[in-house]
């Protein structure tokens, strides 16, 4: 584990693999460092240096429970790469780190090469129903309810252990932080008016059978953007790259071979 000092906050990150730098970013309530995403992780960094982050709130990273915002976030990742002089590499998010994937290229569109979102978050949010927010607050404070509502979000659910993995990582938000983040933070974003301003190459990859964000809404926003390369998933959901990393593994490194950003016999 290793810490860097920036915009006030201590964030968190892993180095492993070698070859060309990429920066991962987690999904809400996740974290990119430890054994959340460890197959996913281990399998990039066969053929990349991978630079796995926890944003504010998330994971190891600590940051005023005040700070942890999405703008927060995307300026944490465009703060990260300047301060490790990581310069033209791709970004790679899932779910909220797509949407901050999106967020961070439009403020430092040099400093990025590509982005690869995987079952990214939508671009817009919708006001949550009370109900909604109540069963989100009630999961946290009951194991059996979280393992059930982390477990309807794959297509095949994983084990109990692989559901503590993820409810601990949950956990690890302030309980008044995820009520706010579920109320007004997630609710009121919206850079779907600033999508057509991402230059850069896309590479989209939706699950069809996505529970937590439309694959409509996946595409609509990968069609605003001026170069994007869309691959659905016709079996699988909004946990692809835990349930097949291998897979997305492989869509990341045939779109960076055809970039020219890896050579040919990483794919």
């Amino acid at each position: 584990m290793k810490f860097v000092d920036l915009n006030d906050a201590r964030l968190a990150y892993e180095v492993s693999g070698e070859g060309p730098p990429v920066i991962f970013v987690h999904g809400f309530l996740a974290n990119s460092t430890g054994p959340y995403y460890a197959a996913f992780k281990q399998e990039l960094a066969k053929s990349c240096t991978v630079y796995a982050v926890d944003m504010r709130g998330h994971g190891e990273t600590v940051a005023d429970s005040r700070s942890i915002t999405l703008g927060a976030c995307a300026r944490d990742i465009v703060a990260f790469a300047e301060a490790l002089n990581l310069q033209r590499l791709p970004l790679i998010g899932h779910s909220m780190g797509g949407y901050l994937s999106m967020a961070a290229a439009r403020l430092a569109p040099d400093r990025f090469s590509a982005l690869a979102l995987l079952t990214p978050a939508g671009s817009q949010g919708q006001p949550n129903p009370e109900e909604v927010v109540a069963d989100f607050m009630a999961a946290r404070r009951d194991a059996a309810l979280m393992h059930q509502r982390f477990g309807a979000m794959f297509t095949s659910p994983p084990d109990s252990a692989e559901l503590d993995i993820l409810r601990q990582a949950a956990l690890r938000l302030p309980d008044e932080v995820a009520e706010r983040w579920i109320r007004e933070e997630w609710p009121n974003s919206n850079q779907t008016g600033q999508l057509p301003e991402i230059g850069l190459p896309v590479l989209s990859l939706i699950g069809a059978l996505d529970v937590v964000v439309p694959p409509a809404r996946q595409y609509e926003d990968a069609l605003l953007m001026k170069d994007a390369k869309i691959v659905t998933f016709s079996r699988e959901g909004h946990m692809l790259p835990l349930e097949k990393p291998v897979q997305c593994c492989r869509e990341i490194m045939r779109f960076s071979v055809d970039l020219g950003l890896q050579p040919s016999e990483h794919v």
